[in-house]
């Protein structure tokens, strides 16, 4: 049974995967949409039948992009339940059922499972050679790549600790609602702030911060008729975290957040990415290019394994790895110029109750890629032949204190098409955190590039 389980998970996986190298097309192509969606409605069949149910889909539906993401919840959600509530024994027992030809057939429950897991493979490369020819990025959906814990959320073996509520309460100048969303068992927290029929403005924090760093933000473009949304990554902020550190890639983050922006089917994005949510944003917008609208990179970049890395980072990964209480309030407090109240040095701990929430935060500083031979480059080398190519626009905004990021938007600045002819500004007065320094700032400047740049 415990095979068949993981078996059921890498379907669900590879589900994911296949929706997310749609969501890379140029053009959505309601042929290659279809090959995939009939894989999904032979898998609601089989479920019904192995339910006891009568199917409501056919075997090829015709769906959007959309019908097909919740369809795939749907039978993930059923064919898990089924599998976990399946008795050993009953499951070698008969289930009668009749074919779309009438024909009527009793199979195995176990048979009709490993039917359900492997009638998906032949069309999930259909569609991934269809994807590589309409210019899309296919994702590997291998049995094996799953084993390996590769690009993938969904790993059934992760323990996953949430953070208590109490832990967030009564948080200084962060009133917003919170709004969660889960991804193959993962949850995670957003703020989803002003009017949803506005310009979408994401917001990616980096390491140790969560969507608390933008509590400045958020209010001024949401005012301003934006759409604001600000998550948290795993590992931080009132999303889960994983229990271990070799649970936590580069890969897994950048593969998360794409799911992030499919599932709330995020179009006409503009990006603010700062530290990590600059080195993981920026791949995420080059992988679903379609998606984004506008770039503002601050205080960030994007490793390619050939530049030269600033000294001070290595004494940063350093101090992240030794320090004995990993606190982010304090880490927060001196990477800003005049440095934080106590309490919103708490609000920034609030997340750790203790070292075992701390993994990710822990893990972050040695994902950084610094040498070639760096698992994340060869990715990280496709992002930047899209930038190289980017001609939508491009914005920079560094702070002039910032000691580990210093002199970063000048490889934007002379790489990026886009970045020619932007109002490009240094914020002063702020360092690594500027955020926190000058958020107000950031935001005025944000709502002023828009405008000056309409879609």
């Amino acid at each position: 049974m415990e095979h068949l389980k993981q078996l059921i998970e890498h379907l669900a996986w590879a589900d994911e995967r296949t929706l997310g190298a749609l969501d890379t097309l140029p053009t959505t192509d309601p042929k290659i949409v279809g090959t995939y969606a009939h894989v999904l409605g032979a898998e609601h069949i089989w479920l019904t039948r192995l339910q006891g149910k009568a199917a409501t889909v056919g075997v090829w539906p015709m769906l959007s992009l959309a019908e097909c993401r919740r369809l795939a919840a749907e039978n993930a959600a059923g064919l898990r339940a089924f599998v976990a509530s399946l008795d050993p024994a009953a499951a070698s027992g008969g289930v009668t059922y009749t074919n779309t030809a009438g024909i009527t057939f009793t199979s195995t429950a176990h048979d009709i499972l490993l039917h359900v897991c492997l009638h998906g493979q032949y069309h999930r490369g259909q569609v991934a050679a269809a994807v590589r020819a309409g210019g899309g990025n296919p994702l590997p959906t291998d049995f094996i790549a799953y084993t390996r814990g590769g690009a993938s959320a969904t790993r059934s073996d992760r323990t996953i600790l949430r953070t208590p509520e109490a832990r967030f309460a009564r948080l200084p100048d962060y009133p917003f609602e919170p709004h969660y969303v889960s991804i193959d068992g993962i949850r995670l927290h957003y703020v989803d702030e002003g009017p949803r029929t506005g310009e979408v403005v994401l917001l990616l924090h980096g390491e140790p911060t969560w969507s608390y760093l933008y509590r400045k933000m958020i209010p001024i473009l949401a005012e301003a008729g934006f759409r604001v949304i600000a998550p948290d990554l795993v590992g931080f902020g009132k999303s889960d975290k994983l229990s271990r550190r070799e649970d936590y890639t580069y890969a897994f983050h950048v593969d998360l957040l794409k799911q992030f922006v499919t599932a709330l089917d995020l179009k006409g994005v503009t990006l603010f990415g700062q530290d990590w949510g600059g080195l993981l944003g920026l791949r995420v917008a080059a992988e679903l290019s379609n998606r984004f609208a506008r770039i503002v990179a601050a205080n960030t970049g994007l490793p390619n394994g050939q530049g030269k890395i600033n000294p001070a980072f290595f004494q940063w990964r350093e101090y992240s790895q030794s320090v004995p209480v990993f606190s982010a309030g304090k880490i927060v407090h001196k990477g800003t110029v005049n440095g934080i109240d106590p309490a919103v040095a708490a609000a920034y701990d609030a997340p750790y109750p203790d070292e075992t929430y701390l993994a990710g935060a822990r893990a972050f500083p040695m994902l950084v890629p610094t040498e070639p031979d760096d698992p994340a480059i060869p990715a990280n080398l496709k992002a930047w032949d899209v930038l190289r190519a980017w001609t939508k626009p491009f914005l920079t905004a560094f702070s002039d204190q910032d000691p580990i990021m210093a002199g970063g938007e000048r490889i934007f600045q002379k790489l990026v098409p886009g970045a020619a002819g932007q109002a490009h500004h240094t914020i002063t007065g702020a360092a690594h955190f500027l955020q926190e320094d000058r958020g107000e700032e950031l935001a005025r400047l944000i709502t002023g590039f828009i405008r000056a740049n309409p879609a």
